[in-house]
């Protein structure tokens, strides 16, 4: 079964052999350090560790010397018992949990390998013994690991194609990137890998491959932008398909994407859309034009608003803004001279 033909959906991936064993192999792992039994089945520890004992009840010796001891001398018979029986139950049911996690890793690692693979776990008969046996025989070496995902990363920078499903393509470079970063690919520790995933988004979306590839690498070499890492490079190109496929307006279209509103320079021209709003009267006019920032603009008989009165000083105790307005007001009086 080739990289490509894997089954990664949902949780039914299926060890086949040595270009699946990191995925399936993280799998396992989470799973069991979610059930706390990592320690008991970690294939890179020496020896096996076996599960503790069941807890067993205090036998009477042991609960009349429980009785006897200082913290315990002011408690009844009755509140002795209850404490008692309370930490056995708490005992009782981390074990059972644990338990039976175990039991249930080992079947879910006989039922997540193929036929083939499956004769590595002869003769065994815990998690610890399989993965042992099967980290040994399939875990692949460093040469092999990159090969593999070199290969891997070259097919997905030719882009997707027409027939291959857009989720599936994408959940592709998600996983692709995991597994460059972990042998430190050489392409993953620049910015190889976020041009190329960029270019192999144009023939799915054009107007976004540009605007991302503009933004993220701009010719200017002053210009210091902060950078998105290539995960987010992923999942701001997923929303906007999803967004394009449900035809919702484009909140993530290249330009509010790579564009943040606080970097935003419109053009000076006498188009309304394209002048800048007003932060005080949330209208489309220039600072020179708003009566409560500049008072040769107010109309005879205008009558300012408590509000936005309040708005404008306190937009203007911000030395930024002021000055910016300050600017906007002398070059004006400049220009009518």
């Amino acid at each position: 079964m080739m990289a490509s033909e894997r089954v990664i959906f949902g949780t039914s991936l299926i060890l086949d052999g040595s270009s699946d064993w990191f995925l399936w192999y993280n799998r396992i792992k989470n799973r069991a350090v979610g059930h706390e039994i990592w320690d008991l089945v970690d294939p890179e520890a020496p020896n096996e560790r076996s599960l503790s004992p069941p807890p067993k009840f205090p036998t009477i010796q042991e609960f009349r010397q429980l009785s006897l001891e200082d913290q315990h001398k002011d408690s009844s018979f009755d509140d002795l018992l209850t404490f008692l029986t309370f930490e056995y139950d708490i005992e009782e049911r981390k074990y059972s949990e644990r338990r039976d996690a175990l039991r249930s890793l080992f079947n879910e690692i006989q039922g997540s390998i193929s036929e083939k693979c499956f004769i590595y776990m002869h003769e065994c008969s815990t998690p610890y013994k399989a993965l042992k046996s099967l980290k040994r025989c399939l875990e692949p070496s460093y040469e092999e690991q990159y090969f593999a995902i070199d290969k891997r990363y070259r097919t997905l920078c030719a882009g997707k194609s027409k027939s291959q499903n857009l989720d599936q393509w994408l959940l592709e470079w998600k996983l692709l990137s995991v597994e460059a970063t972990r042998i430190e690919h050489r392409d993953f520790k620049c910015t190889r890998a976020r041009r190329n995933f960029i270019k192999s988004t144009y023939s799915t979306d054009r107007d976004w491959s540009i605007a991302a590839y503009k933004w993220e690498f701009p010719k200017s070499t002053t210009r210091k932008l902060p950078r998105s890492s290539f995960r987010e490079l992923v999942d701001q190109f997923e929303l906007s398909c999803k967004q394009n496929e449900m035809g919702a307006p484009p909140t993530t279209s290249p330009a509010s994407l790579f564009n943040p509103p606080h970097r935003e320079h419109p053009k000076r021209c006498r188009d309304q859309r394209q002048t800048p709003k007003c932060p005080i009267e949330d209208l489309y006019h220039w600072y020179t034009q708003c009566p409560y920032l500049n008072e040769s603009s107010r109309p005879p008989n205008w009558t300012p608003d408590l509000a936005l009165t309040a708005k404008a000083e306190q937009a203007l105790e911000d030395s930024l803004f002021r000055d910016k307005v300050e600017r906007a007001i002398a070059r004006s009086k400049r220009f009518k001279n």
